[in-house]
């Protein structure tokens, strides 16, 4: 089992502006950092985000990230990495905080990859009803505890 990794930001500055410029380049190098990381299987491309934006978000001032990785320890690995953590404790400079849960993750088969619609929904599902195995954040979450619980949509 793999798992999806789901992240989205609002930002408080408009689309052209430099804090904009500053949020793409931090999300520029968190892709590097994640694509030369242990466990790493893939990410949504670039472009993607302003599809997504206007999609599913109705609006163009938020970053995303979607991503696939081997394991929780390898995603908890990349997420406490110096630079990852760098970049999210200031996050408070050019995101809008309104956000009540920012990422999501869940469990993949092997062979699939996740789509923006369905981290939506799991987004929305983890800030509705908390986590479970259907949808849950890396705060205390271990595999044994993932593994363990029934899924709630059963």
């Amino acid at each position: 089992m793999r798992l999806a990794f789901f992240s989205i930001f609002t930002t408080k500055s408009p689309t052209n502006g430099a804090l904009r410029k500053l949020d793409r380049n931090s999300l520029k190098q968190l892709n590097s950092l994640a694509e030369s990381s242990p466990g790493f299987v893939w990410h949504m491309g670039e472009g993607c985000e302003s599809v997504a934006a206007t999609d599913l978000f109705g609006c163009t001032d938020v970053l995303v990230t979607l991503a696939v990785w081997r394991s929780e320890r390898a995603l908890r690995e990349f997420m406490s990495h110096s630079l990852c953590q760098k970049v999210f404790s200031r996050s408070t400079v050019f995101l809008d905080g309104s956000d009540p849960e920012h990422y999501v993750v869940w469990r993949l088969d092997n062979d699939t990859l996740p789509t923006l619609h369905e981290a939506k929904a799991r987004l929305d599902y983890l800030r509705r009803f908390g986590s479970s195995d259907y949808a849950f954040n890396c705060n205390g979450y271990s595999e044994y505890q993932l593994s363990s619980q029934q899924d709630l949509l059963a």
